[in-house]
């Protein structure tokens, strides 16, 4: 069980989370890894926070990270800001890592298509990115993924399909 999400309509409620989570992992010998667990109160002031929870809950104002991508509540705008700009970097970084891991055009695809693409395109449902983050990302990952290939031709094997011989990377909003 990696990287679940729970939410609750109330705190008060952690008790029967909780014995549900021993449960699960009486049944399957996994451990519930308190150490990673984060508790974001959304519509909950300190009086309504029980004891006995597994971690300290985290301030509406401070990010969690899920999924690789870090969301919060009431985050500032100064903060939302530097933690999309925080993502496009971590993410160029990982497509520059994946370039050395995979040298193939086939691996890299893959690497891309199965990582990369969907951390980006999942945050993008979080946050607000400009249009010139995205042409930006977009392309900084072309030139890491293709290299000194021609434009056409990257663009063309880009875009068809993988039955067809093409690497079918999707492309950014």
């Amino acid at each position: 069980m990696d990287d679940t999400a729970v939410m609750l309509s109330s705190l008060q409620h952690w008790p029967h989370l909780q014995h549900a989570l021993d449960r699960y992992c009486a049944a399957t010998t996994a451990q519930f890894n308190t150490a990673k667990t984060e508790i974001l109160p959304f519509f909950h002031t300190a009086a309504d926070i029980p004891a006995g929870l597994p971690s300290e809950p985290i301030g509406p104002d401070a990010p969690v990270r899920y999924l690789g991508v870090r969301i919060g509540h009431k985050l500032s705008i100064e903060t939302r800001k530097a933690l999309r700009e925080t993502l496009l970097a971590e993410t160029i970084s990982a497509a520059k890592r994946s370039v050395l891991t995979h040298t193939t055009l086939e691996g890299r695809a893959y690497a891309l298509r199965t990582f990369i693409y969907p951390r980006l395109i999942f945050a993008f449902t979080f946050e607000e990115f400009s249009m010139e983050q995205i042409h930006r990302t977009q392309a900084v990952l072309k030139r890491v993924f293709w290299g000194r290939i021609h434009g056409f031709l990257s663009d063309n094997l880009a875009r068809h399909r993988l039955a067809d011989g093409g690497y079918s990377l999707p492309t950014l909003p």
